[in-house]
């Protein structure tokens, strides 16, 4: 309190006492200091305050401060220790759990739990924000790059949804997010970890982005780094990160193994079992190695787990016996030392591996344990199996790998059922068949369960092997006869009272009997089932779950047993079957029994995965096989017994009904989908007519510019542009240095006509005569340098006639192409030139029809008072005289030119003055404030320097 109340008035100034403001006066206060300060320093200490306070007043300063810290955020980036101070901040406001300061300061800890989630949901709504998060981890200052990852941390465990569609907007934020990973501090590394895990969790989009920019290479990179299994937490945090990209996507899984980080895993594996058998380099199993090699078993289980697309499974099968990852599982099966937890889920990815893979089960079964004498390791699984001191998750694993062994190999089928057969065993060897008996008929309910189940996975779709067991006799104690195993089942079964023990051997008898008539012929023979099941199915309903699922079984047996019936004699037959249903049962009865089994929790649970995975007792109860049978036979078995079409057909109503609200569902889903799919169409046709549209009017447009510029492509266009800008370029100066020699040589008209009008009020009349005669006959009746002005503007006309002509054309040629916008802009200025140039032209013609008239005017003036030498000297100083003129000042990066005479061309008139336009640097001694016709060059304008030679 302290440290806040010394900061508070660090910002705030001294309060007095009397006076204590309360928290939301204080965090009003910081905030209006943070917003308006003009000084770097003040809003750094109000955003220090705001760190303070916000443990304490969590809801104030989130509700007041939020938009503040924002825009701190954005304004003052460049801040690293203010940018701190306020992501601190917003970590502590958007904290998934409260802290103890805020629930003394509320005393209502629900009220305060659910703040965090609050606030993230108001600071993800902006997607902007997200994007302002993602820029500042490319500052490298630890102080701004670790809070910002902290804080992506806390939004994402408040609103996953929310962090993530503000990632996918962000350009390249999954990149910046990754680049993170090659942060030389670890801290920052493993944190990155975490919330790539936590951003790629449950969208596929994100996944993809992410293993595209090779995140396999960095990961394993990083796990080689941490010595594989023996490394920190951030090793399991790698592989966790790589479980949540490969879990559900067969494209990353086909990219993980087409990119051969396979080989990777094998490394793994290998690694820990050269260091396990080296007595140097061997050491006990810590709990953080189990947890490094239980994620790795994990995400080789997820390539390969049943729910997936079935082809990509079994070409990662192949991939891991090819890879080495196989036999590296045997070893470590095999291998001693390793805790029961471990080896369970070995066992549990071995399953996986194997599983409906023949070349993959054929290398299991001949896997050999490194016992005396040797023993295949398939018998090994299943001594552990039997024994009742063995966890019931172990033991259920063997149990699932034994499933997965022989999954659709019915050779492995017969292998197993001939170890049950004495002819094919030796005495003093340990059989399959021996061990599964013997767990069968054992005291343990829990080995009966696991032997029962094991049976009928050595019986699934293959009729020749339930033949063949019929044939397996059984010896009793005391030198009796010997029995067969069906009938030992059924003995058992009646005299046993453990609950798990009747549910495996009605399991067993009842997938023992489908599709197999002698089974039924002889278990009908024995006297004491029928009145069993009978008085099991109609005993009284129960809300006990054991007994419910005890009838239910026993009807299923009995429907198998009416379905599968060959009408044997001395056995019931099929219709005595169904009156039996009939009159001692019931038909209501019998269908409610056997209903009601499918809607048991455990059989609800075991039809989700054929993966077995009981850690108790308890938790065995159905099997995936007889599920499956079950669905395919409920029908069938009530119309076995006769239960009259109109209970078979409410059966098919009740399934029509759930069909028909399966359908609704569907149709309403496919109406969405279908007004979304129209609306996607008719933006497609729309767009597709706006390109046909194009394409026509571009077709269009580039013939009839190639029509217009012969075999000229659009750079020729673009050359003839330069050409014509610089062609008018000089006329605009040539047009600009006749108006100016105009002008001079107006002013000189004028200068002449009041020196002849002083001249010619003191000549005397004689002389002025004398002169007047001369002048008459040496002179010409106009002037031949205004004449020579008058071709040059009528040429310059032409030709600016002819340039606007040709613009004209290159500039429609150049808008019918559509896609040189560029060039049309300029053409369009050149225009503007040219009608300037046109205007300026005009003027000068009107000027010269004024000048023709005043020099008309001192013609006939001339002649009465001047002399012809000064008239021939006035001739002489202008053709010396040197005009500079200054049209336009220049601006920086404008350049000046020189327009001098040059000799005529050819195809010109030699009688008409030819002029050069040259560039060429301003000279200082043109701005004569002397000269008369001169003046300085103002902003804006052209320097061009004239030279008539």
């Amino acid at each position: 309190m302290e440290i806040i109340r010394s900061m508070t008035q660090t910002v705030l100034g001294n309060v007095p006492a009397d006076q204590t403001p309360t928290g939301a006066e204080t965090v009003e206060r910081v905030v209006e200091r943070v917003l308006s300060s003009s000084l770097l320093e003040d809003r750094r200490d109000g955003c220090r305050a705001l760190r303070a306070l916000a443990r304490k007043y969590r809801l104030l300063v989130g509700a007041h401060a939020m938009d503040a810290l924002l825009q701190a955020l954005s304004n003052d980036r460049s801040d690293h220790e203010l940018v701190n101070y306020a992501l601190e901040t917003l970590i502590a406001i958007t904290s998934p759990e409260p802290f103890e300061e805020e629930i003394e300061e509320s005393g209502n800890v629900e009220a305060c739990r659910g703040l965090g989630q609050q606030f993230t949901e108001i600071v993800t709504k902006k997607s902007e924000n997200i994007a302002l998060f993602v820029e500042l981890l490319d500052e490298f200052d630890f102080k701004v790059r670790f809070p910002t990852v902290k804080l992506l941390s806390n939004l994402l465990e408040n609103r996953a949804r929310g962090v993530q569609d503000g990632v996918l907007e962000v350009p390249s934020g999954v990149p910046k997010l990754m680049d993170l990973l090659s942060d030389n501090r670890e801290v920052i590394r493993n944190h990155m970890l975490l919330l790539l895990t936590s951003l790629t969790r449950g969208n596929p989009t994100l996944q993809k982005i992410v293993v595209f920019e090779n995140i396999y290479d960095i990961i394993f990179d990083i796990i080689r780094e941490e010595s594989y299994s023996e490394g920190s937490v951030v090793v399991e945090d790698c592989l966790e990160l790589l479980v949540t990209l490969l879990r559900s996507s067969p494209p990353n899984q086909t990219l993980l193994r087409e990119g051969g980080h396979v080989a990777q895993i094998t490394t793994f594996f290998t690694v820990l079992l050269d260091d396990a058998e080296d007595p140097a380099k061997s050491s006990a199993w810590s709990a953080q190695k189990m947890a490094n090699v239980h994620k790795m078993l994990e995400l080789v289980s997820c390539l390969v787990q049943p729910e997936s697309c079935s082809a990509e499974v079994r070409a990662y099968q192949t991939v891991l016996r090819a890879s080495g990852v196989l036999p590296a599982l045997c070893r470590m099966l095999l291998a001693s030392g390793v805790p029961a937890a471990t080896l369970t889920l070995v066992i549990t990815t071995i399953a996986d591996v194997i599983r409906a893979h023949e070349e993959n089960q054929n290398f299991f079964s001949n896997v050999m344990a490194p016992s005396k004498p040797p023993r295949p390791a398939v018998v090994v699984l299943l001594m552990s199996m039997v024994n009742e001191k063995q966890a019931v998750g172990l033991r259920s694993a063997v149990l699932y790998c034994l499933h997965c062994l022989l999954c659709k190999n019915s050779v492995l089928q017969a292998t197993l059922v001939a170890t049950l057969l004495p002819q094919t065993v030796k005495a003093e060897d340990i059989s399959s068949g021996q061990l599964l008996c013997g767990g069968l008929f054992s005291n343990d309910p829990t080995s009966t369960w696991l032997c029962a189940v094991a049976l009928t996975h050595a019986l699934h779709d293959n009729t020749q092997q339930k033949d063949e067991l019929l044939r397996v006799q059984l010896a009793t104690g005391g030198g009796g006869e010997c029995v067969s195993l069906l009938r030992q089942c059924c003995t058992l079964l009646l005299s046993t009272s453990s609950f798990l023990a009747k549910v495996a051997l009605l399991q067993l008898l009842a997938l023992w009997l489908v599709q197999c008539p002698r089974a039924v012929t002889q278990l009908l023979v024995v006297p004491s089932v029928m009145p069993y099941l009978t008085a099991q199915i109609s005993s009284s309903e129960t809300e006990d779950p054991e007994s419910q699922i005890l009838q239910g079984l026993s009807a299923f047996v009995l429907g198998v047993c009416a379905l599968y019936n060959e009408g044997a004699p001395n056995t019931l037959s099929r219709d005595q079957l169904a009156s039996m249903v009939t009159d001692r049962i019931g038909s209501h009865v019998f269908r409610n029994k056997l209903s009601a089994l499918g809607r048991m929790d455990p059989f609800i649970q075991a039809a989700k995965s054929p993966k077995i995975s009981a850690l108790k007792k308890s938790d065995l109860c159905f099997d995936y096989s007889f599920v499956s049978a079950y669905k395919s036979l409920e029908g069938s078995l009530l119309r076995a017994v006769n239960i009259g079409e109109a209970d078979a057909s409410e059966l098919l109503e009740r399934k029509v009904a759930e069909l028909e609200a399966q359908l609704t569902a569907a149709n309403e889903q496919v109406l969405t989908l279908t007004a979304d799919k129209q609306s996607l169409t008719a933006n497609v046709q729309q767009l597709t007519q706006q390109q046909q549209a194009l394409q026509v009017q571009y077709q269009q447009q580039l013939q009839l510019l190639q029509q217009q510029n012969g075999s000229s492509g659009d750079s020729s266009g673009g050359a003839a542009i330069a050409a014509l800008q610089q062609q008018v370029s000089e006329l605009t100066y040539a047009r600009d240095y006749y108006y100016y020699q105009m002008q001079e040589r107006d002013k000189l008209v004028q200068q002449l006509q009041q020196q002849k009008q002083e001249e010619a009020d003191a000549a005397a009349t004689k002389s002025a005569v004398e002169d007047r005669n001369t002048d008459g006959a040496g002179s010409d009746p106009a002037d031949p340098e205004l004449e020579t002005l008058r071709c040059q503007l009528r040429d310059l006309q032409l030709v600016l006639h002819k340039k606007d002509e040709a613009l004209y054309q290159l500039q429609q040629g150049n808008m019918t192409n559509g896609s040189a916008e560029e060039d049309s802009k300029q053409l369009l200025d050149l225009k503007k030139k040219l009608e300037s140039s046109e205007a300026a032209v005009l003027q000068l013609q009107a000027t010269n029809v004024s000048l023709q008239k005043q020099l008309q005017a001192a013609d006939a003036r001339r002649t009465e008072g001047d002399s012809e030498e000064e008239l021939e000297a006035e001739r002489r100083k202008r053709k010396k005289l040197e005009i500079f003129g200054v049209i336009h000042a220049p601006t920086a990066g404008t350049p000046q030119f020189m327009l001098q005479q040059r000799a005529p061309r050819t195809s010109c008139s030699n009688s008409t003055p030819h002029f050069m336009l040259q560039q060429r640097a301003p000279r200082t001694s043109c701005f004569n404030s002397g000269h008369p016709a001169l003046h300085a060059p103002t902003a804006g304008t052209s320097h061009l320097c004239l030279e008539v030679c």
